[in-house]
């Protein structure tokens, strides 16, 4: 049985703490290679987050999911949220490339993947479980 409640709950926790996390690394990152536009960088960021945080946890989970039987035995290592932490940066960078123009366009990509690994590694930090009984 989905208990929708604590999953709706979960979902919001984790845009939250994505926003915390990788919206200040982005900044951060672009103002430090000389892109100055505050409030267009940091709106690119939060739409970023946006766009790509329901795609993390609804439609990318199910087309790996349904990739995964088929997959021959030495591929069976690939766990789908290694393929979501691969694919979600690509879609954030473009984005970035997109709208900041950055005068190194690979800096859209790699601020994007830094941003994603560490909001990634803290996230498991975060004590889900617990912030859901407080809230509940």
């Amino acid at each position: 049985m989905i208990n929708f409640k604590v999953g709706t709950i979960s979902y919001f926790i984790a845009l939250f703490a994505t926003f915390l996390i990788e919206m200040p690394i982005v900044y951060l990152l672009f103002h430090k290679v000389g892109f100055f536009k505050g409030r267009k960088l940091l709106l690119s960021a939060f739409i970023a987050q946006l766009i790509t945080h329901p795609l993390f946890f609804s439609l990318i989970p199910f087309v790996t999911f349904k990739m995964r039987p088929d997959l021959p035995l030495y591929l069976e290592f690939i766990y789908p949220i290694y393929i979501r932490e691969m694919i979600i940066p690509l879609i954030e960078g473009v984005y970035y490339l997109l709208y900041l123009k950055p005068s190194k366009g690979y800096y859209a990509f790699t601020f994007s993947f830094i941003a994603n690994i560490s909001s990634w590694g803290l996230g498991y930090m975060v004590p889900h479980e617990s912030l859901i009984e407080l809230i509940i």
